[in-house]
Order: structure tokens, then C-alpha cells, then sequence
């Protein structure tokens, strides 16, 4: 699941919200318990000890969180100079008008 959720209320967020959550609870479990976390990768079954696979997943969730702050930045900064544009041109309106 690549693309980007925005809607918090969709399904879709939801569900990857869940998975989220529940990959850092099996994680924490396997550290406290000293056990590996067992995944599927490349054709095959392995065994990742918790430390490499909490690396693995803030590393995959800071790259996709710098990614929609940087998106979410940019609309919000076209936004605020549409607005800025607006209010000169309304200003330029009234003062035609006086």
C-alpha cells in the first residue's frame, strides 16, 4: 500500500492504522521476551530479531511521514499566497471604488 491515505475516516486509514499499531505491539512482545519476529520476505519464511525490525519500521514510516509533511507544507503554503493574492486584489477594488 504505497499511495498516500488523507481521509482519516476511510476504511482504508482505519485499517493501516491498525497495522501499524499492532506491528509495534508484536514488537515490543518480542523484545520483552527475547524471541525474533518471524515475517515473510523475498519467497521465504525468516526470523528478524525485534531491534532490526523496529529499525526496519521507523525508518518505512519516517520516510512516508517527511513524504505527507512535505505535501500537506506545500498546499498549505499555495494556499496562503492564493489568499494573500486575493485579499491585494479585493484591497485594489476598494480602492477603485473610493
Amino acid at each position: 500500500m504505497l499511495e498516500q491515505v488523507e481521509n482519516k475516516d476511510s476504511l482504508s486509514w482505519k485499517v493501516n492504522a491498525a497495522f501499524r499499531k499492532s506491528a509495534w505491539r508484536v514488537i515490543k512482545r518480542a523484545k520483552f521476551h527475547g524471541t525474533p519476529i518471524v515475517i515473510w520476505e523475498d519467497g521465504q519464511v525468516i526470523e528478524v530479531p525485534a531491534e532490526e525490525m523496529e529499525a526496519r519500521l521507523r525508518k518505512k514510516f519516517e520516510t512516508k511521514r517527511k513524504m505527507s509533511t512535505t505535501e500537506s507544507t506545500e498546499g498549505h503554503r499555495e494556499k496562503n499566497i492564493s489568499d494573500l493574492t486575493k485579499a491585494k486584489l479585493k484591497g485594489n477594488k476598494a480602492e477603485k471604488n473610493s
